[in-house]
């Protein structure tokens, strides 16, 4: 059975950076708590969500929308975090994730995927939960996510076949967990995370055939897990990553057809120089076989099974 507490403003101080419109900050509400996990999968079931409560709301579970109809999330503005995981995958009309105005923070309550790396302990596997969006082949914009400033768990987008950019997500700083961008074929750029500077997992960047640079990640200073770049056969510079101070793990960059060796070879120089410990890797395996562990059926199971994303192949 579901509970709903009421908090006082400044036990939410996480809705005080929201803005409208206008750029203009809007005060802090009050919030109401719901517990446990909610499931939306029509637009009957996201309106029940929505008349749940009359102001705005904070989930502690975690929140699935998937196998849907809807073209937007538009009835769910007075959202304002989820504890737990933001699941969007298998909406084939979705185009844009208005409705999200006011979330400001996914994944507050998941654990933290790099404290096993801090603890000197085994590195698990590649893990992500947190904030989800996946096969969604309509969906060219994140309009919507505008107010979003902490992602706890991870950060996946994994085919979405017309998404073009990472615009509106500029309030984003600090991911605790992973990021993938996987087999986005319409992404040309990643601008809109210029403002990103720690990612508390692995970034992987693999198999988006449109993207031609890494601007969008000048901000980023802190990776504390590995970074993967490959299979990006339009690619042709790393330069959105000189800002780079910390790379916990190794660099993993191959079979990016038009970047040049010349510019692999003296980032990672750069790597080996400034962060002692880390080297490139150029795995055996060729492109099919690796292409074929991201194969949508092989991707849908692991999700539909556990609503994580887990890669053994890390």
């Amino acid at each position: 059975m579901m509970h709903r507490i009421w908090l006082l403003p400044i036990a939410m101080a996480l809705v005080a950076g929201l803005r409208c419109g206008n750029d203009r900050a809007i005060s802090p509400p009050e919030v109401a708590v719901l517990e446990g996990d909610f499931a939306i999968d029509s637009r009957q079931s996201l309106e029940e969500l929505a008349r749940r409560e009359d102001g705005f709301f904070y989930i502690t579970g975690s929140l699935l929308i998937v196998n849907t109809d809807l073209e937007t999330l538009e009835g769910l503005e007075k959202l304002t975090g989820i504890g737990g995981s933001l699941e969007i995958r298998f909406n084939p009309s979705l185009r844009s994730l208005r409705g999200l105005d006011h979330l400001t923070s996914v994944g507050d309550s998941l654990a933290d995927t790099g404290q096993n790396a801090l603890q000197g302990l085994p590195k698990p596997a590649h893990v992500v939960e947190g904030l989800l969006i996946t096969d969604n082949d309509a969906l060219t914009s994140l309009a919507g996510l505008q107010n979003l400033a902490f992602v706890g768990g991870g950060l996946s987008f994994i085919y979405n076949s017309s998404l073009q950019s990472m615009q509106p997500l500029n309030h984003l700083r600090r991911i605790r967990g992973s990021v993938d961008f996987l087999s986005n074929y319409a992404l040309s750029t990643l601008e809109g995370l210029h403002n990103l500077e720690r990612i508390e997992g692995y970034l992987d960047i693999d198999d988006n055939q449109s993207l031609t640079t890494l601007n969008g990640l000048n901000g980023l200073v802190h990776i504390e897990r590995d970074l993967i770049i490959r299979f990006n056969d339009v690619l042709t510079s790393l330069a959105g990553l000189s800002a780079l101070a910390r790379l916990g793990g190794q660099a993993t960059i191959d079979n990016n057809a038009a970047l040049p060796d010349s510019l692999v070879q003296a980032f990672v120089a750069q790597i080996d120089a400034e962060m002692l410990g880390n080297r490139l890797i150029h795995p055996a395996a060729p492109r099919a076989q690796l292409l074929a562990m991201r194969r949508p059926a092989d991707m849908s199971r692991r999700l539909l099974g556990s609503g994580r994303l887990t890669d053994p192949h890390r």
